[in-house]
């Protein structure tokens, strides 16, 4: 596909191209190739781009929708309500998007290897302007629950713009529907002075939420309340870095639209429920608590993005994610567990970019079929009970010895040679 940009002609799809740290040439608009939308955003997701600002028109109603974002660090841009806003938006109605316009600005380098649709971050306008305050008022019912919430947090410094009789679609932390005035995110963060023994049960109270977040604060605690289950449009929910405790809750798999879950460094015991993301592009991060017991079988049928429950207290086998080299899976990390599996026949999937099954109790050889994963840039199978000469053609030459070291009787290079 070729589009035109202010004279410019480009190939929509190169997935070996080099884009430099910043970027900010022009504006693009994709009209009549809604079908392309996903992915722009797996584009947007695979932490390239930086900041992004992204308007799509209906064409049945030409209501013009536009989603603004961040990418912080190393985290994705699924980590913002207005991506998850986007598949939403998508799902069901790509036949009635008549335009896209994509404006991102400051790309990191991206290695040869990544595979995108990168003609939509080729041509970039740099946007310094701010959304205008909502000039809609916001749910009754919604302001109650969030000023219910702001008490159960201990009224924290960081939520003073939370007051009451004032617009809550304008307050901090909190976004809105522009046309029903109804909250649709909510993510609160860095918030220090939080000292709470249960997360407050009136988010439950939010039925239109889509996106969750409460990150960085060490005084939260408590399990998820039951009042999450009546969260039935929720798509993401990341509660990270919290002393968060008690069981991953069962009825996560009971809310249809959720596809995003990262519950990463908290306290969380007990096993790993079935089902817990559905959807297009599930994205599920568990890592660093206190899970037991093995992960559901279930989890080998469904085609995760990122799959992470490194660090925890896991056992069994996972052979059952490594049975498609089809998938369009990206980043699986299984390490610091006790799992026990073969992982020499692994059908790995092609497309992966990082594999970690370090520090567990993994046998057999390292797979043969690594030679064909050109798109890794990390791999660890560091700690386990492997044995036999490591394959060293094709892509696994970019790997040293760090990748293999402290297993059983692994040899050949980048290790000492196998003696025969």
């Amino acid at each position: 596909m070729i589009i035109m940009m202010f004279g410019i002609t480009a190939c929509l799809y190169c997935p070996q191209t080099f884009l430099p740290y910043k970027t900010d040439v022009t504006y693009f608009i994709l009209s009549s190739h809604a079908n392309y939308l996903p992915d722009l955003i797996r584009s947007i997701q695979s932490r390239e781009v930086l900041f992004y600002d992204l308007a799509i028109t209906m064409s049945s109603t030409g209501r013009r929708l536009r989603f603004k974002g961040k990418v912080e660090g190393f985290e994705r841009a699924f980590d913002s309500f207005p991506v998850i806003r986007i598949f939403s938006l998508y799902k069901g109605n790509a036949a009635h998007i008549s335009s896209i316009h994509l404006h991102a600005i400051s790309l990191r380098e991206m290695s040869p290897s990544t595979t995108i649709l990168c003609g939509a971050l080729l041509f970039f306008l740099l946007v310094s302007s701010t959304l205008p305050a909502a000039s809609f008022d916001c749910d009754a019912g919604d302001r109650a629950a969030l000023l219910k919430i702001k008490k159960g947090l201990g009224n924290p410094r960081q939520l003073n713009s939370w007051i009451p009789a004032t617009n809550c679609c304008n307050w901090y932390h909190v976004g809105c529907d522009s046309q029903s005035g109804r909250v649709v995110s909510l993510q609160l963060r860095d918030t220090y002075g939080v000292v709470a023994d249960k997360v407050p049960a009136a988010i439950g109270d939010l039925p239109l939420l889509q996106v969750l977040a409460l990150k960085n604060m060490p005084g939260l605690s408590g399990p998820i309340p039951r009042s999450f289950a009546k969260l039935r449009y929720l798509a993401g929910i990341f509660i990270k870095n919290n002393s968060i405790n008690g069981t991953i809750p069962r009825f996560f798999s009971n809310l249809p639209e959720l596809r995003v879950i990262d519950l990463s460094d908290n306290k969380f015991t007990g096993p790993i429920p079935p089902g817990l993301s559905h959807g297009e592009t599930p994205f599920l991060v568990l890592r660093n608590n206190l899970l037991t017991g093995e992960i559901p079988a279930s989890y080998g049928d469904v085609e995760y993005t990122t799959f992470d429950v490194s660090h925890n207290r896991l056992t069994g086998s996972a052979s059952f994610l490594f049975k498609n080299r089809s998938r369009s899976t990206f980043d699986i990390s299984l390490s610091w567990n006790q799992l026990e599996f073969d992982i020499t026949e692994a059908a790995l999937p092609v497309k992966l970019r990082t594999l970690d099954v370090s520090h567990n109790r993994i046998r057999g050889g390292v797979p043969k079929a690594l030679e064909d994963n050109y798109y890794m840039y990390r791999l660890n199978l560091s700690y386990n009970q492997l044995c036999g000469e490591i394959p060293t053609a094709g892509a696994m030459e970019a790997f040293g010895a760090d990748s293999f070291l402290h297993n059983k009787c692994l040899c050949g290079p980048p290790l000492p040679p196998c003696r025969h």
